[in-house]
């Protein structure tokens, strides 16, 4: 029986870690110049989600901290969360990615409470409430099948399940964490997307990318020319940095590639670039920015790119790929 559970381990962590490796191909970038759409309200923007015909803002430097404006119009459909400690208020602003009808927008009650929305004819409404137990911060949150939460533990190198109705949780991959504490410089940190197909692992200090199913089996994983970091905690502007941030629509995953030294970005940050993969891996366009966004949502049936770079405050970038 404990050769049994041994054995089971050591599968789920090589599932996790090990696959067969397919290299980055270079395909020719095309470029993106931005209209820029100046905001009647006054934030910065931590993060934004694109819920059927619908832009969902989150910010932290404002009275209320989620904004709904409807596309491709962009008129202000509804605000709210108003900082505070009342149950309906918001300790801080959390925004649960995945679904592809309502919007899940967490930090009521002190943070316990994650507020389903549906958003219909420009009316927002109410429609459940989920509580949570967790502590941990829960970076990268997405919502799958309407009851599931799964995020990106930082602090331990992990992806973690919750079942919204029951509570349970479950780890679903661990990566090998450095013998370190310093979590921001592990050599394995990255950002995690997910839709209702895929989940993909991008790494913050090396070119690679792992594509795996909704379980963490490793399905294809892509290696570009940095490979190998290393990693200064001291000299930060030494390290080189690769995907800076993602985006999951439900056709294609959407990555920022930095490839370059912080240094380097300190005194060119325009050199960012637009990677687009299908669900099972394979690159199938790359854009290069006039002003590359930092932040930024997808709205695939327009084929229109939001962003957000703190260069441009209280001011949206709207790209068209077409």
């Amino acid at each position: 029986m404990i050769m049994k559970i041994y054995y089971f381990l050591f599968i789920f962590f090589i599932s996790c870690q090990y696959s067969s490796k397919t290299e980055k191909k270079n395909l020719l970038s095309q470029k993106l110049i931005a209209q820029e759409v100046e905001f009647n309200e006054t934030f910065d923007i931590l993060d934004m989600a694109i819920i059927n015909d619908y832009l969902i803002v989150m910010s932290y430097n404002s009275d209320t901290l989620i904004h709904i404006y409807s596309l491709p119009d962009m008129n202000l459909v509804s605000k709210m969360g108003l900082k505070g400690d009342s149950p309906s208020d918001m300790a801080f602003p959390l925004l649960f990615k995945g679904s592809e009808n309502n919007a899940f927008i967490g930090g009521f009650n002190g943070g316990k409470d994650i507020k389903e929305y549906n958003i219909t004819n420009d009316h927002v409404s109410v429609i459940n409430t989920f509580s949570i137990s967790t502590r941990e911060p829960l970076n990268d949150a997405y919502i799958v099948n309407d009851s599931t939460l799964i995020y990106n533990s930082i602090f331990d190198l992990k992806l973690k399940k919750i079942n919204l109705k029951d509570h349970s949780v479950f780890d679903i991959c661990q990566f090998h964490q450095d013998d370190h504490q310093e979590s921001f410089f592990y050599s394995n940190k990255g950002k995690m997307g997910i839709n209702k197909s895929s989940i993909v692992y991008a790494y913050f200090y090396k070119d690679q990318i792992d594509f795996m199913d909704l379980d963490g089996k490793l399905i294809n994983r892509i290696i570009g020319k940095n490979v190998t970091p290393s990693i200064s905690m001291d000299k930060f502007d030494k390290n080189y940095i690769s995907y800076v941030n993602l985006y999951a629509g439900t056709k294609s995953f959407y990555l920022l590639h930095r490839g370059q030294t912080h240094a380097d970005y300190e005194n060119n940050n325009s050199k960012d670039e637009l990677e687009v993969y299908d669900n099972k891996g394979e690159i199938v366009e790359k854009y290069t920015f006039e002003v590359p966004p930092i932040i930024f949502a997808v709205d695939e049936k327009r084929n229109v790119l939001y962003g957000y770079s703190g260069m441009y405050k209280d001011m949206l970038l709207v790209y068209k790929m077409d």
